[in-house]
């Protein structure tokens, strides 16, 4: 008889711990379904949210926003990136560019291009804007360019100004490239001439989308200037004559 009676208690030790071990596994279940259905809900609601259209920037100002893939631009960016890199690159006043508008502005030294017949100058500021022209593009048009660039320039007796006047709507060509028509006059100053004579730069501009560089605090001022050239996330990768028809 004591046998079978330790044999019963036993059974029913058994039967109590099981049944706990079912009551807390259900338990737990439920605690995780509970916590699956709140996370349901909470990315419904930020499915349902609009998107923020507001980014404060580290000095303070506030810029708007919205959301597009990694390989879109808008047209108004790529007009205003076509625009400025042209400008820079073929604008020659023969003075650096102002760091500061109260001290006065210092001689253009200019950076020497080699080329296959010697070497010719292009502007600091020209060097600096072709960062944003794509690496297998960039040799061959600063070759061209330090060809077109007036010597009296870094003398200061005379000066390219580029003036623009019409960047087409972006006409896509693929996902993430351009081409932008550019109507502009590059006007020539010297000593003889104050009023300046201009001539027809017509240009094809093709662009493409590129991923926007990272400045860190410990970058070189170089490394600076090309993130500032390449931050909109384009680079131009070819570029060629326009016929604009006579009006």
């Amino acid at each position: 008889m004591r046998s079978l009676s330790i044999s019963r208690s036993g059974t029913k030790d058994a039967r109590s711990t099981l049944g706990f071990f079912v009551l807390a596994s259900l338990g737990i279940q439920g605690f995780t379904l509970l916590a699956l259905l709140l996370l349901f809900g909470a990315y419904m609601g930020l499915s349902r949210k609009a998107p923020p259209s507001l980014v404060q920037l580290e000095s303070g100002k506030t810029i708007a926003t919205a959301p597009m893939d990694s390989g879109e631009r808008t047209p108004a960016v790529i007009q205003k990136f076509v625009q400025d890199e042209l400008t820079m690159l073929t604008s020659a006043v023969g003075t650096l560019p102002p760091l500061d508008p109260k001290v006065p502005l210092a001689p253009d030294p200019g950076v020497v291009i080699k080329l296959p017949s010697g070497t010719a100058k292009i502007t600091t500021l020209a060097s600096y804007a072709s960062f944003g022209l794509s690496e297998d593009f960039r040799t061959t048009y600063l070759q061209k360019l330090a060809e077109l660039t007036p010597r009296n320039v870094f003398s200061q007796t005379e000066r390219l100004v580029l003036v623009v006047q019409d960047v087409s709507t972006p006409q896509p060509l693929k996902d993430g490239q351009w081409k932008v028509v550019v109507v502009a006059n590059l006007v020539r100053f010297t000593a003889d001439n104050q009023i300046g004579a201009g001539i027809p730069y017509n240009r094809e501009v093709f662009v493409r989308a590129i991923t926007a560089p990272t400045v860190l605090p410990v970058t070189s001022e170089i490394e600076r200037q090309i993130a500032q050239v390449r931050s909109a996330g384009l680079e131009i990768y070819a570029m060629r004559d326009f016929d604009a028809p006579n009006l």
